[in-house]
């Protein structure tokens, strides 16, 4: 069998002009990781027996979650949205496990 992959290194370099560019380059350094996490969790949470969110439920509370970042915290607003931007999809589904 071939080796297992390298890890990836620890210490990472993202920067940028203002919230939302930093969270594209986050995007880009994490983007991957983010995307398997939120796998693991949206599966535990919807398909692992026993089930205690639907897709739907996640979904709502997914919007609840950018709501509540836009009314109490718009420079992190911007960071997410500049790290969806990046990923290509819904960054507060993700954020949901935490």
């Amino acid at each position: 069998p071939p080796p297992p992959p390298l890890p990836l290194p620890r210490l990472r370099h993202a920067c940028g002009a203002d919230a939302a560019s930093l969270g594209r380059a986050l995007a880009v350094e994490y983007g991957a990781l983010v995307k398997e996490g939120l796998k693991r969790s949206r599966d535990y949470y919807t398909e692992t027996r026993p089930v205690t969110c639907s897709l739907s439920q996640w979904q709502e509370l997914s919007g609840f979650a950018r709501q509540g970042v836009k009314q109490c915290c718009p420079t992190a607003a911007e960071f997410f949205q500049g790290l969806e931007d990046g990923l290509g999809w819904d960054i507060y589904d993700a954020l949901l496990d935490f």
